[in-house]
């Protein structure tokens, strides 16, 4: 017996430590993966459930390190900024592993735009794991992969979610590695892959005249960090809507498809797993904090351990980074102390796509207007971006006298 369908997080761990091929992950309805037993092949000793961490919730680290510092940071590469969906953070640190002829893991699309961990081991091939991807991610044999390379002495970045690397860690039987570094990311919670297989084909049907659906962005910073859109490109064709105005974003922030896990999660505390927390600075704004563009991006980085630590000052010279209270931090992204709630309606809209399909489902969503300052962004394109961020910002410190500080 498995942990409780409800508090699985699908992390895989169980199907990877099995060495008798007893285990498979399968997707339900939802296209959430859930580990199988193959009773034939299983011969009941006990592995899966020991590997398990919801059956056995060993907390990395109890409370806050004397060594967790916290920090606001962007790269100053803007390209790398661009790539990205915060502050290239993860780019920077990925180049430092990949130079020293590590690996690195990460989510990202295949051809048909279905989300999985892949190793990449190249600067050429970072961009692949790249920017936020609302998806859960298939892990597949990556677990297996790592332990491989770490063995042959290899350096190893692994990024995903934070049950995926709890996953990691107890796969590897909490045998943390001085080779092995881990990222995670804030996690607002894991959305349903079929709701958003099907929501390509809505996009492609309604929006690209029929045409396949090549690339899709959940980030794209066109309209700058705050103000982020949708993009999906087909051959000839592309789809583009502020976040807030694209249905699937919607049910998203909405908490509606999310996996059933994330309503319960167990990593939502200041206490993280990783050596290494990456997430958006929501907020930022808010703050009196000096020399910051804001709508470039800029990332929160937490680091728990000495390792995490080590390696986020390995990059130090290519970024800009202040040192900021954790209660700033938490004020914009709640995930840092509690899982997001589980919307009363959920049934019901899940109930709609499953009898009437996704477009029916999708009618159930009430659109917000678009702000008045939206409005005169897509009006005038690029303009007001450049104008509103940059060039106000200097003018009305040459009339005023004021200076960065």
């Amino acid at each position: 017996m498995l942990s409780d369908r409800k508090q699985c997080t699908g992390c895989g761990a169980c199907a990877a430590a099995c060495a008798h091929g007893a285990i498979f992950m399968q997707a339900d309805e939802l296209g959430f993966q859930y580990p199988v037993i193959n009773q034939k092949n299983c011969i009941k000793c006990g592995v899966c459930q020991k590997k398990c961490p919801v059956m056995n919730i060993n907390c990395k680290q109890d409370v806050f390190q004397e060594t967790t510092n916290i920090y606001a940071a962007w790269s100053k590469d803007k390209k790398l900024q661009k790539q990205s969906s915060s502050g290239g953070i993860f780019g920077e640190l990925s180049k430092d592993i990949l130079d020293d002829g590590g690996v690195v893991f990460g989510a990202a699309y295949n051809e048909s735009l279905e989300l999985h961990h892949i190793a990449v081991f190249s600067v050429e091939d970072l961009p692949k794991l790249l920017g936020s991807k609302y998806v859960q991610s298939n892990i597949g044999n990556c677990y297996t992969q790592v332990k491989k390379y770490l063995a042959e002495n290899k350096k190893v970045l692994f990024s995903g979610t934070p049950c995926q690397i709890s996953g990691l860690y107890a796969f590897l039987n909490n045998n943390n590695s001085e080779n092995l570094f881990t990222v995670e990311i804030l996690c607002h919670g894991v959305p349903s892959p079929e709701i958003f297989k099907q929501y390509l084909k809505y996009i492609s049907k309604s929006h690209l005249h029929g045409e396949v659906v090549k690339e899709y962005s959940f980030r794209n910073k066109k309209c700058g960090w705050k103000n982020f859109c949708t993009q999906a490109r087909s051959d000839r064709h592309t789809y583009r809507r502020f976040f807030y105005e694209d249905n699937f974003m919607h049910g998203f922030l909405k908490n509606y498809y999310l996996r059933e896990s994330c309503y319960q999660c167990q990593y939502a505390i200041p206490q993280r797993y990783a050596d290494i927390t990456l997430g958006d600075f929501w907020g930022y704004e808010q703050f009196d904090y000096p020399k910051f563009n804001y709508d470039r991006g800029a990332s929160i980085v937490i680091c728990s351990t000495m390792k995490g630590n080590e390696l986020f000052s390995g990059i130090n010279n290519r970024i800009y980074c202040r040192t900021v209270p954790f209660d700033d931090c938490a004020a914009y992204n709640t995930v840092l102390t509690h899982p997001c709630k589980m919307p009363e309606d959920r049934n019901k809209i899940l109930n709609i796509f499953h009898e009437k399909g996704l477009v029916e489902m999708l009618g159930q969503f009430q659109i917000p207007p678009r702000p008045i300052s939206v409005k005169i962004l897509s009006l005038f394109g690029k303009l007001p971006y450049h104008f509103i961020n940059e060039v106000l910002p200097k003018v009305k410190r040459r009339l005023t006298g004021k200076r960065r500080s």
